[in-house]
């Protein structure tokens, strides 16, 4: 054989291995990727009914009593009393006296704004640092006016 003879079968292999069936190789790969893409959505939306009908509809307490608390709105709900501390915070962020059709920025976020006043050069207030660090501000000036003789023992 010669190795123009060499070259040209060598040609005739490589095309033929690029190609499977008329198809170029690639296509498997993509028919194969699909699947597996076609298999996660279809799985995903099978988890997600399957979640969604397992989770309670109605809230249900476990060797506790549950709280009942008037909202704002005078609507009674009922919770587990670990949510008790959450809520009260809640609804004394809210301004009840205003109608929330009206100005609702102002039903959901009143309280919160009387309760912490935005100076002219604040444009926001990091609600988790700020206020903490506001409220010891204030403890630390309390404790200041008393003019304690010690402070700590061991200082």
């Amino acid at each position: 054989m010669s190795s123009s003879e060499d070259s040209s079968l060598l040609n005739t292999q490589t095309a033929k291995q690029s190609t499977v069936a008329g198809r170029p190789a690639w296509v498997k790969y993509a028919v194969v990727g699909g699947v597996i893409v076609v298999a996660g959505i279809v799985g995903g939306v099978v988890w997600t009914r399957i979640s969604v009908q397992a989770t309670p509809t109605s809230s249900t307490t476990t060797g506790t009593q549950a709280t009942t608390t008037p909202t704002p709105a005078g609507i009674t709900t009922s919770y587990p009393p670990q949510y008790v501390e959450f809520y009260t915070s809640m609804f004394a962020n809210m301004d009840a006296t205003v109608d929330p059709c009206e100005d609702f920025y102002q039903y959901a976020c009143g309280g919160w704004l009387e309760a912490n006043d935005l100076t002219d050069t604040e444009s926001n207030i990091d609600t988790s640092f700020s206020i903490v660090n506001k409220n010891n501000d204030k403890i630390i000036h309390d404790i200041m006016a008393t003019k304690p003789d010690v402070i700590d023992p061991f200082y």
